[in-house]
């Protein structure tokens, strides 16, 4: 039995049909690529798509309609990645700081033909006001000391990197 069937047969029933294959195709990717990124720890198929897949589709019942979502910190791409296969309205920023981990995003957003996710490191940041510091998003001029409201913060940092006409991120 190959990995695909093994994966399908594993999420058939707990998300929709529309959506089945691009997460089937998104954990064939993990399973292959997270060993040589450190990306996700699991021991078996099973274990993938209950610990890390489904759970990270759970959060769809909290995304109606449209709208904008900002991963910080993305890393395998979870939740966002399956968040944006099973809510095809939405759109988002996969923001992830480290190398290995922003290739990898890449590649599942080129292979997935994921229109919707725009994957973002350090140099798409250029311009928008903020930072990654030690794998934190942060701005750029606050000063030591300085109080910051973080509700206010997390949402002037998604703003800033979902608002139509924001950051662009070329196709490697």
């Amino acid at each position: 039995m190959s990995a695909g069937s093994v994966f399908r047969d594993l999420l058939v029933g707990h998300v929709a049909p529309a959506a089945l294959p691009a997460l089937v195709a998104y954990a064939e990717l993990l399973d292959r690529w997270s060993d040589r990124h450190n990306l996700v720890r699991f021991a078996s198929p099973r274990e993938l798509v209950e610990r890390h897949l489904l759970d990270a589709v759970e959060g769809t019942r909290l995304l109606a309609g449209e709208g904008r979502l900002l991963d910080v910190g993305s890393g395998a791409g979870l939740p966002g990645v399956p968040l944006l296969i099973t809510r095809p309205a939405w759109r988002g920023v996969l923001l992830e700081p480290r190398q290995k981990r922003w290739a990898f995003l890449k590649r599942v957003v080129r292979e997935l033909g994921l229109d919707a996710a725009r994957v973002m490191g350090h140099r798409e940041l250029e311009g928008t006001g903020f930072v990654i510091d030690d794998g934190e998003v942060v701005r750029k001029k606050t000063c030591p000391g300085e109080a910051v409201d973080l509700d206010r913060f997390r949402q002037d940092v998604a703003e800033a990197l979902t608002r139509p006409g924001g950051p662009r991120v070329e196709a490697a």
